[in-house]
């Protein structure tokens, strides 16, 4: 085994210098360094650790790649239908925001259809503001596609103007 002699710089080219001056031997084949090759040092474990994060984030790629191919293709089987429906909700999707990236909102409503079932579908945002819960018309639909709804306005024939789950707009009856 070759050894070195090593100094430390403070040290005077005779040796002489602080309390310190004590020479220590090394081996040079041992590597002082936390980052040293594979099996040596404090970081050993990222390029292994960095390895299985990227074939997680690629695993979860695909699968949602799989998920909207088979939402596309179950969606394109289905013909258009136009059915006469009621909405029953509404509500949105925000994410985003954070830091330097913008807002992101989609905007769902709930129809419930002649027989029952019940179809969420995501809606164009200018459309959103024109449901309300209660409206009930024809849904244009393919799968979970909107294509479009046409409101029918209903008038009460009773007299009253009350909104399908809501306040009575007319003033109470005082007498």
């Amino acid at each position: 085994m070759h050894t070195t002699m090593w100094r430390p710089l403070w040290a005077g080219a005779n040796g002489s210098g602080p309390a310190m001056d004590a020479d220590v031997q090394f081996d040079p084949g041992v590597s002082l360094d936390p980052i040293a090759g594979p099996g040596e040092g404090l970081f050993s474990a990222m390029p292994v650790l960095m390895g299985i994060f990227f074939i997680i984030f690629v695993i979860v790629v695909v699968v949602k790649l799989v998920q909207a191919g088979q939402t596309f293709a179950n969606n394109s089987a289905l013909p258009e239908q136009t059915v006469a429906a009621r909405v029953v909700g509404k509500r949105t999707h925000t994410e985003g925001g954070a830091g330097d990236s913008a807002v992101q909102t989609a905007y769902f409503a709930t129809f419930e259809v002649g027989n029952g079932e019940r179809i969420e579908v995501k809606i164009p945002p200018r459309e959103y503001g024109q449901f309300a819960e209660g409206d009930q018309g024809q849904l244009t639909h393919q799968g979970t596609w909107y294509r479009g709804f046409e409101r029918r306005r209903v008038i009460p024939t009773d007299g009253s103007w009350e909104a399908p789950g809501g306040p009575s707009l007319r003033p109470p009856n005082t007498t």
